[in-house]
């Protein structure tokens, strides 16, 4: 085996092939010795051992040409002293994620074609999701389910629901062997040597843990070519329209490590945006890197009123993920005291430089009708003696704990998931959708299903009315806000009539007009839109949206803000069940009155 190696220039990180030869490059702290172990792909037995010299690295930095090989049969790890490891910058692993691979992929030309169809914050509707979650139980995929190609053909869907953009939870290899903390070489730097007490049996169906970020997931790939299906993927969803974000989870990476893999699916892939988790991510080299500016980049733990770039107001590309949105309006929902103020703020709170993500369920937590029919969690599946997930699910389950027949709590239930979207689709800001939340998936209970790769994490679409009734109706309420456009504005409001139009942009009422009831007891208040602030958008003014929210127990009488001569407020929509689910404009009923009674436990959308 004559194999020739060869000290190389500096050309990334990673292995890639070079015409004849291969190109590695890795960060190799060593005190003693340092070698490229080959092995064969199947067998997995040792091949060759190359020993690295002084000379073929830059400081602790290896690049080196390799030739002499059939890299098609082999696969590889690092050492460094005592340390055996598999590449952090593979585009492939095996199945176990033991050894680093040499992918052979398909080209596909049309990618060069590609273009990102950058749909601002504002008129976006985030749609979370898994390859494998939202295709394993869907009847009408064909072909392998659980895979890009799978996840391809739930594009009608989508489109159809009025979806923009798809989160979908990591698309990477996850290293399946536990170790120590430690950070040396990238912390992606893993040994693999038995140890029976650090292994989990349990797989993280999520994809969170230990990652190859480089490396697409073996499993959500159906045509033996990982980099030409998931491009394929992706430019079908930019064909029509639609973003693909991806979440992306480190432990102890570093800086260079995170640029370096956000910035591979950004070039090589054309994606989107990311969700980022984790903590110490440089947020700040992320936003001010110029390969990422046009990048959406979704995070929870960054002091967001500090951000103030220049460019964002060309690019606003950072959103807010932080949960404080969705606790506080879980607590709204079931009636919970002093929560008028925040909710009276958050309905109109937007930025300049950035967008809060506004959602009521996340991958971590309740699904939409478990919120409503729990108190507690359930997670004894997850053989940890129910220990895990969170306590603080902020839920009611309307009078029973699970599932149950009695027709007074189901219906209550259907009109609390309703309050729930309308709350999440009325408000400023980008609504984000937990897969599944639109046919009301159930988790059984379990807030934290992280490994349960069966029909408790997957999405079950049921067929019965209730599920059906509810899709229509997030359909039909997410077109209604499309046709909107002072429901998303890209602006922060302002509270005042900077327009002259003799109406605020976006004022707040009560039992009186122009007074909001904000003391701790008070459990309703309304909103007003003014329609005239939409000619900053459009060509013409828009007709003025008033929603009345009321989570009293009671029925509670709102008095109407007086409109121009020979107006009357139209009710369009109410989760009191008093009118239809279509929100329709032509359609909505005549006011006659200049007072409005909201029923107990509703929310109403009125319009002039």
């Amino acid at each position: 085996m004559d194999v020739i190696v060869n000290k190389a220039k500096f050309c990334g990180f990673g292995a890639k092939r070079d015409k004849k030869c291969m190109y590695f490059c890795a960060y190799l702290p060593y005190l003693r010795f340092a070698s490229i172990c080959f092995y064969d792909k199947v067998t997995k037995k040792p091949v060759y051992n190359l020993d690295l010299e002084e000379d073929m690295f830059i400081g602790d930095l290896l690049c080196i040409n390799v030739s002499g090989l059939d890299f098609d049969l082999l696969s590889y790890r690092y050492q460094a002293d005592d340390k055996e490891f598999i590449d952090p910058y593979s585009v492939a692993v095996d199945v176990e994620g033991n050894f680093s691979l040499f992918q052979k992929d398909k080209p596909y030309k049309d990618f060069e074609n590609d273009k990102n169809p950058r749909i601002s914050y504002e008129d976006s509707y985030f749609y979370l999701t898994s390859v494998k979650g939202s295709t394993m139980l869907d009847n009408k995929i064909s072909g392998k389910k659980g895979t890009f190609k799978a996840l391809e053909g739930k594009l009608g869907y989508y489109k159809k629901l009025g979806i923009t953009a798809l989160i979908l939870m990591p698309v990477y290899e996850v290293l399946k062997s536990k170790i120590n903390d430690e950070s040396s070489i990238e912390a992606q730097v893993l040994s693999f040597k038995e140890d029976k007490n650090k292994v989990s049996l349990k797989k993280n169906y999520w994809g969170f843990g230990r990652g190859c970020h480089f490396a697409l997931k073996n499993e959500y790939v159906s045509s033996g070519y990982p980099s030409y299906e998931f491009k394929h993927f992706v430019k079908a969803y930019h064909d029509a329209g639609l973003e693909v974000l991806l979440i992306m989870q480190y432990e102890n990476a570093s800086k260079e490590y995170i640029l370096d893999s956000l910035k591979y699916y950004v070039t090589e892939f054309h994606i989107d945006g990311f969700r980022l988790i984790g903590f110490d991510i440089p947020m700040d080299d992320i936003l001010s890197d110029p390969m990422l500016k046009k990048t959406k980049i979704i995070y929870d733990n960054y002091d967001f009123n500090s951000y103030n770039d220049k460019s964002a107001l060309k690019y606003k590309t950072l959103a807010s993920s932080s949960n404080l949105f969705m606790n506080n309006a879980r607590k709204f929902l079931k009636g919970d005291e002093d929560m008028v103020s925040y909710l009276s703020y958050a309905v109109r709170e937007n930025s300049r430089y950035y967008s809060p993500l506004r959602f009521l369920t996340d991958f971590s937590g309740f699904s939409l009708i478990d919120l409503v029919s729990f108190n507690v969690k359930h997670n004894e599946e997850n053989g940890e003696d129910n220990s895990d997930g969170t306590d603080y699910n902020y839920s009611w389950n309307c009078g029973i704990e699970g599932d149950t027949k009695k027709k007074s709590v189901a219906l209550l239930r259907k009109q609390q998931v309703r309050n729930a979207y309308l709350l999440m689709m009325l408000t400023q800001g980008a609504p984000l959708i937990k897969g599944g939340d639109e046919v009301l998936n159930t988790q059984f209970g379990n807030n934290n299903p992280y490994c349960q790769d069966n029909e408790t994490g997957w999405i079950k679409y049921r067929k019965n009315k209730t599920a059906l009734d509810f899709y229509n109706f997030t359909k039909n309420l997410i077109a209604f806000r499309k046709r909107h456009s002072i429901l998303h504005q890209p602006k922060e409001l302002m509270l005042f009539d900077y327009m002259s139009c003799k109406y605020p942009d976006v004022s707040f009422h009560g039992r009186e007009a122009f007074k909001m009831d904000q003391t701790p007891f008070s459990r309703a208040f309304g909103v007003l839109y003014y329609g005239d602030y939409a000619k900053q958008y459009k060509v013409d003014k828009e007709e003025s949206v008033y929603i009345v929210y009321n989570m009293y127990w009671e029925d509670c009488e709102f008095a109407l803000p007086e409109l121009k001569a020979k107006k009357h407020w139209r009710l369009l929509y109410s989760s009191d069940f008093s009118t239809d689910e279509s929100f329709k404009e032509d359609k909505a009923l005549i006011i006659k009155s200049d007072k409005y009674i909201a029923k107990k436990r509703s929310i109403s959308i009125l319009i002039n």
